[in-house]
């Protein structure tokens, strides 16, 4: 992935990479696709492999199998007056899961696609936030605390050029995770992109406004996959709620309110959140498993206290 007058000047720790950001509206926002890349018959075996392996794996322990949707992966991302322009190119999910086998990486990491997710902060109409918690049977971050979103559909999320349509990736997963008709919503605007380094794949990060109460979303949420969680939009909250995702367990998730946090508090405020994420890694990597474990589970008692609250 290559990233073009974008990530200057975006300060960065070790959870994720802004490779851009902004308030980018439907009309500053223009995603092209593109030819795939040529990948080796060797990698296309080993892909095979893997998710067959995996979804083996699945069934043995009682879970779902994955389905090898279409994906988008990204190409390059460029800023260029105000416009955000994204090349993009079909990929499957398939080729997401391969690349989380360790030998096929190592092999095959130049091929890797950047697999695009979504991800979307929602404000409601008594103002507070929607977040979610991925259900514990999903194939990627089980239990992860995130903000709603997914990944494009190439089926549905099309434009008339028949390229990716971002907004309508949006208004469908809001849709579908949450309840919140597309009708409902309004000041949709695109926060940037973010590069996850947990996962290794980047996320378009998208804010909305809906005229519905927390109340109201909590009680049409019907998506099995994940549980919604109502966040109260303070500093106070929205800091402790980014440290505690950067590490333990959603980086999408804390990109996502750390960039909704530099639109509202301001650069410094951002570059602090980043000093403190990279003091943080250096603390948590000189611990050993038995402390990581204590710490993962401290981290997650946080958390579900955290949205409880509200």
């Amino acid at each position: 992935m290559e990233v073009k007058e974008a990530a200057e000047n975006q300060p960065s720790n070790p959870y994720f990479e802004v490779l851009a950001s902004g308030n980018f509206s439907k009309e500053q926002v223009n995603a092209k696709l593109v030819p795939p890349p040529h990948k080796p018959v060797e990698l296309v075996t080993e892909t095979e492999r893997v998710w067959e392996e995996k979804n083996k794996q699945r069934i043995e322990n009682g879970k779902p199998p994955m389905t090898d949707n279409s994906q988008l992966a990204i190409k390059t991302v460029t800023v260029i007056d105000g416009q955000l322009e994204i090349d993009t190119y079909p990929a499957k999910y398939s080729d997401l899961i391969a690349m989380q086998d360790a030998s096929v990486k190592a092999r095959f990491g130049e091929y890797a696609p950047q697999i695009l997710g979504t991800n979307v902060l929602t404000k409601t109409a008594d103002g507070k936030l929607i977040i979610a918690q991925r259900g514990f049977n999903v194939a990627t971050k089980p239990g992860a605390m995130s903000a709603p979103g997914g990944y494009p559909n190439l089926s549905t999320d099309l434009s008339a050029e028949d390229a990716w349509a971002p907004f309508s990736t949006v208004g469908r997963e809001l849709k579908e995770e949450t309840g919140i008709d597309e009708s409902e919503l309004k000041n949709v605007n695109a926060a940037g992109i973010i590069f996850n380094k947990t996962v290794g794949n980047p996320s378009m990060i998208f804010f909305a406004e809906t005229a519905l109460t927390a109340a109201e979303i909590e009680k049409r949420t019907t998506d099995k996959e994940i549980n919604v969680k109502i966040l109260p939009d303070t500093k106070e909250d929205l800091e402790h709620a980014i440290l505690w995702w950067a590490f333990s367990p959603s980086p999408s998730g804390a990109s996502a309110l750390a960039l909704y946090g530099k639109q509202k508090y301001g650069d410094e405020w951002f570059n602090w959140i980043n000093e403190r994420l990279t003091r943080r890694d250096i603390v948590y990597t000189s611990m050993d498993e038995q402390q990581l474990a204590k710490l993962n589970k401290r981290a997650a008692d946080r958390l579900t206290k955290l949205v409880d609250k509200s």
